[in-house]
């Protein structure tokens, strides 16, 4: 009887001790977004779901009265999976976010502002489905600012904390599984 019992105490211990290891087990293709201004967005994970590519767009106008105001943004990144758990991916994320925005410079005229920041991020990924997920980040960013008129462009630095308000996600749909 000490033997059975100690035959299925190892069978369980191997069988949840592999399971740990395979780490998330899900599509390698996902929409989804990364950064709130860029919503519309995949990701897609390669070599065995250690590296991804992020791509993310995000468009819209508003309409002053005189004028239609538009602004568009891209998102671009690169999650690198630093570790991986039976339903987390915690990575580090390089990426870039460029904003272009109309802004008035008169009740009949506008012109255009631009922002281009790089970022450093570390990301959790956690899957609450198989093929479902939530993630949030934080890290640092530096942007160059060209805002339009006769100020000229100013680069700045800053912490930033994304997703923790409006949390991102990923549904993965389509490629091939881990």
């Amino acid at each position: 009887m000490k033997r059975l019992i100690c035959m299925v105490a190892i069978g369980l211990l191997a069988t949840v001790g592999a399971a740990l290891a395979q780490g998330p087990s899900h599509y390698s293709g996902g929409l989804g977004f990364h950064n709130s201004e860029a919503p519309i967005g995949v990701r897609w994970w390669l070599n065995g779901q250690k590296l991804a590519l992020d791509a993310g767009v995000g468009f819209g106008s508003n309409d002053t009265g005189t004028q239609t105001l538009s602004h568009w943004a891209l998102d671009l990144g690169v999650p690198i999976a630093l570790k991986t758990w039976d339903r987390v991916h915690f990575m580090v994320r390089p990426g870039i976010l460029y904003l272009s925005e109309d802004v008035p410079t008169s009740a009949t005229t506008s012109e255009t502002g631009t922002s281009l920041g790089i970022l450093g991020e570390l990301e959790a990924e956690f899957f609450v489905a198989d093929n479902l997920s939530i993630s949030a980040s934080h890290g640092i960013e530096i942007v160059n600012n060209n805002p339009p008129g006769p100020g000229g462009s100013t680069t700045d630095w800053s912490t930033i904390g994304n997703n923790f308000t409006e949390v991102g996600f990923h549904v993965y749909l389509f490629g091939p599984g881990k």
